[in-house]
């Protein structure tokens, strides 16, 4: 998560109190970020707004020390609190989530006992994301359907349930579909570039006391983003694709100008 991102975007200041790299680039990774870069701009291009139908989805982990999500190894914490080193060597608990980003709006959140395997999140494609889409009105649109190439995102019967509710129209690792999700890309996505550190930002004002009420604070901080906000993470999104183009599927995020 880039601070000057989520500063432009919200108007506010989000201060990171450790950030680890993006994650190192393989030799084959350009070519792949590049061709989907290259595909998510030619569609916006011929069908402007093409954008907003996408479904972009990702998990995240809060504990009472900071956030930090494993996928890209990121931990957050505003100005360095002097609570987190209180809680070091407290009880450690933590609150696995689920959220996504279609439209102008957010579709979730959706909590996790412990961490997500390949039937927790199958039950919630089939039991929580056709309530959470009713209200949509881009979901009656041929949405289409993002997600990372986490394991549980990869197994068989989420593959096959993804390609009954949505056929060729979803992006993942193992998708059917027209484009595969590059390996190793948060800075794609605006779950990751914006939505965690936004809602972190909120979250850790004060210290967090229990699971419970983090999962309070995080219910009353995504009620806090505003279509209005949405709509501009939307707008640098197609920037960021545009720049993954010009710099040949490498780092946007050096390059990127705010």
């Amino acid at each position: 998560v880039n601070r000057e991102v989520v500063r432009r975007i919200a108007r506010t200041v989000h201060r990171p109190y450790r950030y680890i790299k993006q994650p190192k680039l393989r030799p084959e990774d350009p070519p792949r970020r590049l061709r989907f870069a290259q595909w998510f701009v030619n569609k916006e291009r011929r069908t402007p707004g093409w954008a907003r139908r996408i479904c972009f989805t990702d998990e995240s982990t809060f504990t009472q020390a900071g956030v930090f999500n494993k996928q890209n190894s990121r931990y957050w914490a505003p100005q360095n609190p002097k609570w987190v080193r209180d809680v070091e060597n407290q009880h450690r608990w933590s609150v696995n989530v689920w959220g996504g980003i279609l439209g102008d709006r957010l579709v979730g959140p959706v909590f996790f006992d412990g961490p997500l395997n390949g039937e927790m999140y199958l039950d919630m494609l089939r039991n929580e994301l056709p309530r959470l889409l009713e209200e949509n009105p881009v979901a009656h649109l041929n949405m289409w359907w993002q997600q990372d190439g986490a394991s549980p995102h990869n197994a068989r019967p989420v593959t096959d349930c993804l390609n009954e509710m949505f056929g060729r129209r979803w992006i993942g690792y193992r998708a059917r579909g027209v484009r595969k999700w590059p390996p190793r890309s948060p800075d794609l996505t605006p779950l990751d570039f914006y939505l965690w550190g936004r809602l972190k930002d909120i979250c850790y004002q004060e210290e967090p006391t229990t699971q419970e009420n983090m999962i309070e604070r995080i219910r009353a901080a995504w009620n806090q983003i505003t279509p209005e906000e949405l709509a501009r993470v939307r707008g640098h999104l197609v920037r960021v694709m545009q720049c993954a183009v010009e710099h040949e599927g490498h780092h946007v995020q050096p390059h990127m100008k705010y």
